[in-house]
């Protein structure tokens, strides 16, 4: 409530009629009607008196009050994060003002964010290299202002409030950035994974680490660092081996995810992880396999060296190694079975890496007479087997030198024949002649084969039906005598042939 008196206009509490304060309006003999105060603002406004006789507008004084103690308090907004700190300065203008103000500086722990203070400022400008950045990374400025004058002079004037402080990078992947050359191969080939990084921060990103993963293991299976300079970006190229990844389907999909990771902070996380993939063809085709002894092919039943060279050969077209721990190798002599231990004593092993593929045993055992039995089972990198079966080699071994079954085939012939015989034995003999007489004992053809002609087990020897003059033999009974020198020891047998036209 408000009463005039003396022209001061007084304020009166209606609750229990205390006297509050009182106003000169200064209102240059203006007549004022009414009056009303509002309290949130501290302002007054008289309303006006119109008399009817006279002819002007009717209007309103507004009036601030004088006797308030003015105070306040300003607070900065939150400045961060930051990756280094500098220095601040703020200006405020009190020109004619009798105001005071106290400045303070907060920090935000990174831990708990907390906001404690760390330091009141005396000057409008403050060195912050201080501050560690590793504890709080985010300040606030907070200003409590005061004036107790009683209006007596200008108000404080808040004019700019600057931080330097360095700021954070920003590190951005995408799956546009991560391919593969090619994104499809066999199984075992190498592949080419190529990968950027960005920074669209405004400060270097030092020692980025960035952590490979694929779907088929948990663990990390590449790692590396870049550096990465604002508003840039940075590359890596790297080869992956297929050789150790096992693949059960015939196309295997391998999903590569990548988290980048920066040595320090930076403004945001979730566009640190990304991922692409590429696929693996599995290799189904069968290996090939062949098996000789002393450089021959043999059937079940045959003869051979009691020191044979026997060669195992296994050729893929995948380019994953093939190792020996894909041969399985047993020896039978005697009904009791032996596992050949490769490589050994007198078997060893040797790889051509693809694209010419191929692994080689060679086995140069010393056998014993009689019957032996030698079984392979072997496959490739991928688990294909070279045949549903295994390789099953029968073979007889005599170690004291023979020559038997000796014949010729056909007979009678008319064209020409072959003479067939049986070399027992560890090695074939030095000589070996084939003379051939007629049935008064004349030499007509005489042939004479060195030990590389010959071969322990069968032989065949071709004859076209001449003489030595290179003329037809004429019809008729002959004789032919086959003579076989093994050191010291000859051996010698005796047959007929005929020729018949």
């Amino acid at each position: 409530m408000s009463h005039i008196l003396n022209g001061y206009t007084r304020r009166y509490r209606l609750s229990d009629g205390f006297f509050e304060e009182e106003y000169l309006p200064f209102l240059d003999n203006k007549k004022v009607y009414s009056w009303t105060y509002d309290w949130v603002n501290d302002l007054l406004y008289g309303g006006l008196f119109t008399p009817a006789t006279l002819n002007y507008d009717f209007g309103f004084f507004k009036f601030v009050g004088n006797y308030i103690e003015a105070n306040g308090r300003i607070t900065s907004q939150e400045i961060g994060p930051a990756s280094r700190w500098d220095n601040l300065e703020f200006n405020f203008d009190q020109t004619n003002s009798n105001g005071l103000y106290k400045s303070f500086l907060l920090g935000k722990r990174r831990i708990g964010s907390e906001w404690v203070l760390l330091d009141s400022l005396i000057q409008p400008n403050y060195d912050l290299s201080s501050v560690n950045v590793k504890d709080f990374n985010y300040i606030k400025l907070r200003f409590d202002l005061v004036d107790s004058s009683f209006g007596a002079g200008e108000p404080m004037k808040f004019n700019s409030l600057k931080v330097n402080y360095e700021y954070l990078p920003e590190i951005s992947v995408i799956p546009n950035n991560f391919t593969f050359i090619p994104d499809s191969m066999l199984h075992g080939l190498p592949v080419q994974m190529d990968f950027k990084v960005n920074n669209v921060g405004y400060i270097k990103a030092d020692s980025v680490r960035l952590d490979f993963y694929h779907n088929l293991a948990d663990t990390i299976f590449y790692s590396t660092y870049l550096n990465v300079d604002p508003d840039s970006s940075a590359s890596i190229t790297h080869t992956i081996s297929t050789n150790n990844l096992l693949y059960t389907a015939p196309v295997s999909t391998i999903d590569v995810k990548v988290i980048a990771t920066p040595k320090n902070e930076e403004y945001y996380t979730f566009n640190n992880m990304t991922n692409n993939y590429f696929y693996v063809i599995r290799d189904s085709a069968k290996p090939i396999f062949n098996i000789t002894f002393d450089g021959r092919e043999i059937i079940n039943g045959d003869i051979i060296s009691s020191e044979p060279e026997v060669v195992i050969t296994l050729e893929d077209n995948s380019p994953l190694q093939l190792d020996s721990t894909f041969f399985t190798i047993v020896h039978t002599f005697k009904n009791v079975p032996k596992v050949i231990k490769i490589p050994g004593q007198d078997i060893k092993y040797e790889y051509t890496p693809y694209p010419n593929s191929k692994a080689v045993i060679t086995w140069t055992p010393k056998l014993e007479d009689g019957r032996h039995v030698l079984e392979v089972l072997a496959k490739d990198a991928s688990g294909n087997f070279f045949d549903s079966t295994s390789s099953r080699s029968v073979f007889y071994v005599y170690n004291n030198p023979d020559l038997l079954q000796v014949y010729n085939y056909p007979n009678p012939f008319s064209d020409n024949t072959y003479f067939t015989f049986e070399i027992r034995g560890t090695i074939p003999p030095e000589e070996l002649k084939i003379k051939i007489f007629t049935v008064a004992g004349r030499l007509i053809k005489e042939f004479e084969l060195n030990s590389s002609a010959l071969q322990i087990g069968f032989n065949k020897i071709f004859w076209d039906g001449k003489d030595q003059d290179g003329d037809d033999i004429a019809n008729g009974l002959y004789f032919y005598k086959i003579i076989s020198k093994h050191g010291d020891e000859t051996k010698i047998t005796t047959q007929k042939l005929a020729k018949v036209k």
